[in-house]
């Protein structure tokens, strides 16, 4: 399946060098130049979604500039679920003033294939929230399981962590709710080892608009983490448990599946309820991170 890298003409013929190489080992990368790239998305996707349709492709990386790394600015970013002729696609948003920027990030595509990795699996403490964290060790995940853990102790465990790391419960724009409640202080207190392949939180409010330096930006905008899925918004709770059902379905089925690919079958195999609850995310980094479990 095609992907495409949406960027300034004007970062083109660098980009061009980059891309090369990566098409070398994937030949499936394509770059759409649009002459301004900033605060008037809008003013380009229908191209963006025509090339899309033409070239069959089923995701797209949003390079934006980092003045728009802001919650006030949200309104102005791509969403995450489009619809063509074609079908779905699937965007994200990387922030960039450089395209040196960018491809320091996309190296991590240079390796030959996308790879299994372990899903770390934190909750607040109520049982609608630690019964899914259960189905999820079952499969596999490592489970951080809320009345194991002070919030000293968890917040070390996150600094270690490494591939994706999940969240489910009560979230706001400053903090989330599990483990006595984490706010971006604490999340930066521990230096991260390495960063994680992706932080999924199956919350409410991480992007809230209200805040200019939300808690899901201010984690992503720190490096500790190459892709990021999270939501300005109040997401209802059943349907973001349905939603994290699907997703460990298909992580699991699909042995070599991306993020931008897990979140396309999802919208594409949903019910109206559940696909109604993904619309209300957004997708922050790479989007062709590995998903599988």
């Amino acid at each position: 399946m095609k992907r495409a890298i949406i960027l300034p003409k004007y970062w083109y013929e660098e980009a061009s060098l980059f891309i090369a190489r990566l098409n070398a080992l994937h030949p499936r990368y394509f770059l759409v130049p649009v002459a301004e790239i900033g605060a008037e998305t809008n003013s380009y996707l229908p191209l963006v979604d025509q090339l899309m349709g033409k070239n069959r492709a089923t995701s797209a990386m949003f390079i934006l500039p980092r003045s728009l790394a802001s919650g006030d600015k949200i309104d102005l970013w791509p969403a995450l679920v489009h619809n063509n002729s074609t079908g779905h696609w699937i965007s994200s948003v990387f922030f960039a003033d450089n395209w040196s920027e960018v491809e320091d990030a996309l190296q991590v595509l240079l390796s030959k294939k996308s790879t299994k990795v372990e899903a770390n699996l934190t909750c607040q403490y109520q049982p609608v929230y630690t019964e899914m964290l259960a189905q999820w060790e079952q499969e596999g995940g490592k489970a951080y399981h809320p009345g194991d853990y002070f919030k000293d102790e968890i917040l070390s465990a996150i600094s270690q962590m490494k591939g994706n790391w999940l969240y489910w419960g009560h979230g706001e724009g400053d903090r989330l709710r599990g483990y006595g409640h984490l706010d971006i202080v604490d999340l930066l207190s521990n230096k991260y080892v390495s960063p994680l392949n992706a932080t999924l939180w199956f919350t409410c409010s991480t992007l809230d608009k209200d805040y200019a330096e939300n808690i899901a930006l201010t984690w992503y905008q720190s490096g500790a983490t190459k892709c990021l899925l999270a939501s300005p918004n109040k997401v209802n709770t059943e349907a973001n448990l349905v939603l994290s059902q699907r997703w460990l379905e298909i992580s699991k089925k699909k042995q070599h599946c991306t993020i931008a690919s897990l979140i396309l079958e999802i919208s594409q195999s949903t019910s109206e309820q559940t696909g109604r609850a993904l619309w209300q995310y957004y997708l922050l980094g790479i989007p062709w991170v590995s998903g599988s479990m």
